[in-house]
């Protein structure tokens, strides 16, 4: 079972010669494998600033306001969760992920499935948002960095 990424320490970008899926769950199966996502995406409360836990983001996907996403390999082993949503500005529609944890590297891999999950949706955007490790996806020259949040606690 893999463990959440501690804020600390961030996951080290590598490439992997194992072949894995993407799967989005249907909501109403969600809270089947909930328990299974559960080591990936536990840290959200911490990388959220304290906005959302677990039972949050279970609950969001099971009421459609987000998409659970899972990367598995060829055994059906999941290797990463992450979670989207699809927001509608006045201007533009755009999927924002934000929450992710496990081998999140291997995300890129499926690019061309999100591009077209995203195109259907009429999303003209993809939106990676996390602590500043995050920032290693641009290596991969399908990411640019393109602006910087920060926070203050009142």
């Amino acid at each position: 079972m893999a463990e959440p990424i501690p804020i600390c320490a961030p996951p080290t970008p590598k490439v992997s010669e194992e072949k894995t899926t993407l799967s989005c769950i249907a909501p109403d199966k969600v809270q089947f494998i909930a328990e299974i996502v559960r080591p990936f995406l536990e840290t959200v409360r911490d990388c959220s600033l304290e906005s959302f836990n677990f039972e949050d983001v279970i609950a969001r996907c099971e009421n459609e306001r987000s998409q659970l996403w899972v990367v598995a390999n060829e055994d059906g082993e999941i290797k990463c969760a992450f979670v989207t949503e699809l927001i509608q500005y006045p201007r533009r529609k755009i999927c924002r992920c934000w929450a992710a944890g496990g081998d999140v590297f291997l995300v890129p891999a499926h690019i061309e499935e999100l591009d077209a999950f995203m195109r259907a949706e009429g999303c003209s955007q993809f939106l990676l948002e996390g602590l500043p490790w995050i920032e290693k996806f641009t290596s991969s020259g399908l990411f640019k960095l393109s602006r910087v949040v920060v926070t203050r606690e009142l």
